[in-house]
């Protein structure tokens, strides 16, 4: 029941950010690792999905990118990913950094924060 459950309310990975975005827009090593795990994720492969999110949060920090919205995309692709994968600490853990960000710059009522809530619920199931 447990195993319907988590995957009936499966969050996927936040694609908005990359909505319009054309190729030669990607600035950052950090973002061309952040869609690259996107392409990995949507083909079903999670373990590389996640080694490339986490390279994009690495990149991301070494840079020391201003650029929240993408920090926020990684954390709910990284969180969403973990989960997927049973690294359920590191799932919550990087949810619970995202929702920070995303409570700090949209506010605790914003879509993005609904989302990483709605993705800590997963991991809670799954974890429970």
């Amino acid at each position: 029941m447990l195993k319907f459950a988590s995957k009936l309310f499966q969050v996927k990975p936040f694609k908005a950010y990359y909505h319009h975005l054309p190729k030669y827009w990607i600035s950052s090593a950090g973002e061309s690792h952040n869609l690259q795990g996107y392409k990995f994720f949507q083909k079903g492969n999670y373990q590389d999905a996640y080694s490339q999110f986490l390279q994009a949060l690495a990149e991301e920090e070494k840079a020391g990118s201003q650029n929240k919205k993408l920090k926020l995309n990684i954390f709910i692709n990284l969180g969403n990913t973990a989960n997927i994968l049973g690294y359920f600490s590191e799932a919550q853990e990087a949810l619970s950094k995202g929702l920070k960000l995303a409570i700090s710059q949209y506010g605790d009522n914003s879509l993005e924060a609904a989302q990483i809530y709605s993705a800590l619920g997963t991991v809670y199931i799954e974890f429970g």
